[in-house]
């Protein structure tokens, strides 16, 4: 008798290892196939996973979706798990490697910038499911001395994430989201976009390259000045101003230490 442990591994094989035949079936011996042969019996098993697991890459990816097509999406989903099974009861964890695949995909080669898009959306579903986490008092702030001021360090909000991309990203992310004018991705520069949380809603916004040099030195640990002087090399003093007041303001910034 197939042990519990063999049959659950072999129901899985046969729902998510490709098409099925007479031959391939590992769960023929353990199924009676005097109503249904085991190739139809699961064969309607298969359909069915198959359609559960791609219902969450649709809602983790729904701007490539809307980029290719639903018809074309679902095929792709299709080869996707199938070297991409899930590995964890929690679907919010699935998916992780689309960009990846996209990018080998052959059918999605010509599109240089889909697997930048799904590294957005990823990075976007993560935001969604990052901790809060409640804005300091700023007030005492600009009370700090200059010596107190070269040793603070910033708290970033938990659901920041960065981006940087050769395309136009966010550009496209709009078009699709707001059913903007087409445009040439080819003809269009390339982004940094930040991500975050604020009011249960992840925003989207474009950043600067020194702005963006700025961020992910605060990420690495940065103190607030390091972080200012990093940037400072690609950028001038007066374009720089207004970043510490804008993260504070959009929350960005949540506290400081």
């Amino acid at each position: 008798m197939t042990s519990l442990r063999k049959l659950q591994q072999n129901f899985i094989s046969d729902c998510l290892s490709g098409e099925l035949n007479n031959d391939n079936i590992l769960m023929r011996s353990d199924l009676v196939e005097s109503t249904i042969s085991a190739k139809g019996r699961m064969g309607i098993y298969r359909e069915s996973s198959i359609g559960n697991i791609t219902i969450p890459l649709q809602m983790t990816y729904p701007v490539i979706e809307d980029l290719v097509g639903e018809e074309f999406f679902s095929a792709m989903c299709r080869e996707y798990i199938k070297s991409n099974f899930p590995v964890s009861g929690d679907m919010n964890d699935y998916g992780s490697q689309m960009a990846e695949f996209i990018e080998i995909f052959e059918p999605t080669k010509s599109l240089a910038y889909l697997p930048d898009m799904a590294r957005l959306e990823w990075l976007f579903h993560l935001s969604s499911l990052a901790d809060d986490k409640d804005a300091s008092n700023w007030s005492g702030f600009a009370d700090l001395s200059e010596a107190e001021l070269s040793k603070v360090t910033i708290n970033l909000h938990p659901s920041v994430q960065i981006m940087t991309s050769n395309h136009p990203i966010l550009k496209i992310w709009e078009m699709c989201k707001e059913s903007g004018k087409a445009f040439d991705p080819a003809k269009e520069s390339g982004d940094n976009v930040l991500l975050m949380r604020k009011n249960l809603k992840v925003n989207l916004y474009p950043l600067a390259d020194n702005e963006t040099v700025f961020l992910r030195s605060i990420i690495a640990g940065y103190t607030l000045f390091n972080a200012y002087d990093k940037a400072l090399g690609i950028g001038n003093d007066t374009a720089m101003q207004g970043f510490i007041a804008k993260h504070i303001d959009i929350g960005t910034f949540c506290g400081y230490g």
